[in-house]
């Protein structure tokens, strides 16, 4: 008899009927016992041990345990997250089995990149979930949710390598929307925000402050239109009247002659530089344009050192010194006239006027003009 239910019910019938026992009756008891233990068995490796002693055999149990089995071997060559769980809604409850926690491993990642928005954490599961693609289901193919999160990455990858394209940035910003724990994303993500307001901004404090949030993204014709007006702001609040700078690039040229004139300028720089600190100080310029004969205002000569590069420092290195008496002497003989110069200042005034506020250089601007023009009529009225 192979029939388990069958042989359940003849071995408790022969055993009663005849009183004695015979080593078939036993062993046949023994066979149901082993098929009523696997209803209750969930331990793969014992599992396994009691189908292969029911080898032959039929039964409910047995049959149902022999599924569960079958189903644990298809589960490597599963082809998707639909049919994986189709096999683990049969074989789920087995333990001690590693194909099966990998299974689960892979329904918990499956979890993972579909809510996870930490990058680093999102980052982890897509790894852990691609090498046990490789290794253990090696037919399964990504699933939706791992697209994204792998999309995620790649996007937060161009913005951590350095993209500044304004579209490429807002594309890659609206793919990590939710997304936390990126440097790079938070500071796309305040550019962006930044080039937006610029658009309507005027207050020059804050144009210059959302600049410099977002001034690095290119492609945006709103940051170069601002860019270039703070240029002309800086241009205008550093402007020096054409008397003060053609009359010094004059003695300059002269001082300095044409040969060996970077020696020369280092020789200048140091005969300045009187302390030897390395670095010009607004005293040291103002005692040496003295002693040259060109006679400057405080306020100009305030613009003057910012125009060598004192803006943030106050002082002038030995680099930005040269820079700048080179550049002077070397346009000293194409220096516009003064009517040219004034006409270019009124276009730069004209150019910023109604795109920014709150700035006192196109009124210092102005002033200068005002003043220049009363030098030339020897005039001065206040």
């Amino acid at each position: 008899e192979r029939d388990l239910g069958r042989l359940a019910t003849l071995s408790s019938g022969y055993g009663q009927d005849l009183r004695f026992k015979m080593i078939e009756a036993e062993d046949a008891k023994r066979l149901v016992v082993c098929e009523r233990r696997l209803a209750q068995e969930h331990d793969y490796r014992k599992m396994v041990a009691l189908v292969q002693t029911l080898e032959g055999y039929t039964g409910p149990q047995l049959d149902e345990a022999r599924d569960i089995l079958k189903k644990v071997g298809l589960l490597s060559s599963a082809t998707s997250l639909d049919v994986l769980r189709g096999h683990m809604a049969i074989c789920g409850a087995i333990r001690a089995c590693d194909i099966v926690n990998d299974a689960l491993t892979v329904f918990d990642l499956e979890d993972a990149v579909a809510s996870e928005m930490d990058v680093e954490r999102i980052s982890e599961s897509v790894s852990h979930y691609n090498k046990l693609r490789v290794s253990k289901f090696r037919v399964l193919e990504r699933s939706e949710n791992l697209r994204k999160a792998e999309e995620i990455l790649a996007a937060e990858a161009i913005l951590r390598a350095g993209e500044a394209n304004i579209a490429e940035v807002g594309r890659c910003v609206k793919i990590c929307e939710g997304v936390s724990n990126s440097t790079a994303l938070d500071r796309c993500r305040a550019a962006l925000i930044a080039e937006a307001e610029l658009a309507s901004e005027k207050r020059c404090s804050e144009v210059k402050r959302l600049l410099g949030q977002c001034s690095f993204l290119t492609g945006s014709a709103v940051v170069e239109h601002k860019e270039q007006v703070v240029r002309f702001e800086k241009r205008l609040r550093t402007w020096v009247p054409f008397t003060l700078i053609h009359s010094l690039a004059k003695k300059l040229k002269a001082t300095l002659g044409s040969d060996d004139m970077r020696d020369r300028i280092q020789a200048l720089f140091a005969e300045i530089d009187t302390d030897n600190s390395g670095f010009i100080t607004r005293d040291e310029m103002e005692r040496a344009l003295e002693r040259l004969g060109v006679q400057i205002s405080k306020v100009e000569m305030e613009n003057f050192m910012q125009g060598m590069g004192a803006e943030s420092t106050g002082e002038v290195d030995q680099l930005e010194f040269m820079t700048f008496v080179e550049s002077l002497i070397s346009k000293s003989d194409a220096i516009v006239s003064e009517d040219e110069e004034l006409e270019g200042i009124g276009r730069l005034i004209e150019g910023i006027q109604d795109d920014l506020e709150e700035s006192n250089a196109v009124e210092e601007a102005r002033f200068k003009i005002l003043l220049n023009t009363a030098q030339r009529v020897n005039d001065v009225t206040w």
